[in-house]
């Protein structure tokens, strides 16, 4: 039986409550699967015995959907509008450095009036085309 809080198996990162292990090799049932959706008693723990290759199906599965969800949270932070300030925090530049890279098309921006927006992705574009190697 396994109590709350004892750690065991492989734990997923992504999702946190999905419990894996091997079971001995004498076992007729190869892997166990166990979720646990909050800390409740081991009296309230549920549990499910499957083949091993509906559970690789399933981690699989759950590894895809994993790196879905993580490409589309980049996605999401690369397209993202800052403001000049933010933008020049993230460079490490002064006003007036900030102002000559705009006046020079260096960095593609958006202005509204007196306010002026740039993506985050264009930034990370801007570092990466100035990026020196190593020797």
């Amino acid at each position: 039986m396994i109590f709350q809080g004892e750690k065991w198996g492989k734990n997923t990162s992504f999702f946190p409550q999905l419990i894996y292990t091997p079971l001995p090799k004498f076992a007729s049932v190869t892997h166990i699967l166990i979720l646990n959706i909050s800390k409740m008693e081991a009296s309230n723990l549920q549990m499910a015995v499957v083949p091993q290759s509906f559970l690789e199906e399933v981690m699989g599965k759950l590894e895809s959907v994993e790196s879905i969800l993580q490409k589309k949270a980049d996605e999401e932070i690369n397209s993202e509008w800052v403001d000049s300030v933010t933008a020049r925090k993230l460079l490490g530049v002064s006003h007036k450095t900030w102002q000559e890279y705009r006046n020079r098309r260096i960095i593609p921006f958006s202005q509204f009036g007196a306010k002026i927006y740039v993506k985050r992705a264009d930034l990370r574009g801007f570092l990466e085309r100035n990026y020196i190697k190593a020797r």
